[in-house]
């Protein structure tokens, strides 16, 4: 008899989850599962919750939620035998859209009954581990005035880009060691993905793969107002490689330093965080995460 724990984010999809342990039990009858489910009641919670269903000898755990409630729960299942599974219920799903994962919550759960466990890459920045894409600059900046404006759509991010876009902040000037090389940029945008999506079906990196141990990194110095609106023109059209002032390239592992820097301001998995250092280093944990996949 399989055990699933099921952790819900009852906010996300503007806070009418569909997860519930009546419509679970139609999917996974009583006499081959045993069912668990558990509601988010805070930011963090949903780490708790892994653990508590660690220590049960869960055979998977769910996250049901955004790319937030998805990058809590897997971070506490990197290089564990547990495999993840996910019904995508955020506005953005990066991650679960580039693995294909239907957005309709019967199909994804067929993909949980289904049980094809597959491995994949996982992205950490310093102690943080990131699935989708991690970035510094206009990336962190939209990201910070998104959830300040707490309007979870499409609209709302556009919104917010264009705040991020206007905003008038001094830029540092950063040392990125890179292999054996090394070179310095005054950077509007250092954008650094394992998955080959944003969300909302954006992408920057369309040739990223979870499953191939390379990040890749997206890199735009400071320019003009003009380039600005020329990439971001290209990237609501999904040609922003076409932008030619912007650099690309594949590693394992980066790092990146400020003289006159005290900390890093950065989006995770579309979560603005502020790193209290002078030097992050971003790299890959080839297929260390073991989840569900149709």
């Amino acid at each position: 008899m399989k055990q699933l724990h099921f952790i819900v984010n009852p906010i996300s999809g503007k806070g009418k989850s569909l997860v519930t342990e009546k419509l679970l039990h139609t999917h996974f009858p009583t006499s081959e599962y045993t069912i668990d489910i558990q509601f988010t009641k805070f930011k963090k919670h949903a780490i708790e919750l892994v653990h508590e269903a660690i220590q049960a000898n869960t055979d998977l755990i769910v996250a049901c939620g955004g790319d937030g409630t998805i990058n809590e729960v897997a971070s506490q299942l990197v290089n564990s035998k547990i495999p993840l599974g996910i019904i995508p219920q955020g506005s953005g799903n990066g991650l679960s859209s580039n693995l294909k994962i239907p957005r309709n919550l019967d199909q994804a759960l067929q993909v949980i009954k289904n049980f094809k466990v597959d491995a994949i890459d996982v992205g950490k920045i310093n102690d943080h581990f990131f699935f989708s894409n991690t970035g510094i600059g206009f990336d962190a900046s939209l990201i910070k005035h998104y959830e300040l404006s707490q309007k979870r759509t499409l609209k709302g991010y556009i919104q917010a880009g264009l705040t991020a876009f206007f905003e008038k902040k001094k830029s540092e000037a950063l040392l990125v060691k890179k292999d054996e090389n090394q070179f310095s940029i005054l950077p509007f945008l250092i954008f650094v993905s394992n998955s080959n999506e944003m969300g909302y079906r954006m992408s920057i990196t369309p040739k990223a793969s979870l499953q191939d141990g390379l990040l890749d990194v997206v890199m735009i110095p400071q320019t003009n107002p003009i380039n600005k609106v020329i990439w971001s023109t290209s990237l609501l059209l999904k040609k922003s490689h076409w932008f030619q002032k912007i650099q690309t390239f594949q590693t394992n592992k980066i790092q990146l330093e400020g003289e006159e820097i005290t900390e890093f301001e950065v989006q995770i998995d579309g979560e603005f965080k502020t790193l209290l250092t002078k030097e992050i280093t971003i790299q890959v944990l080839p297929k260390s995460l073991k989840i569900l996949m149709p």
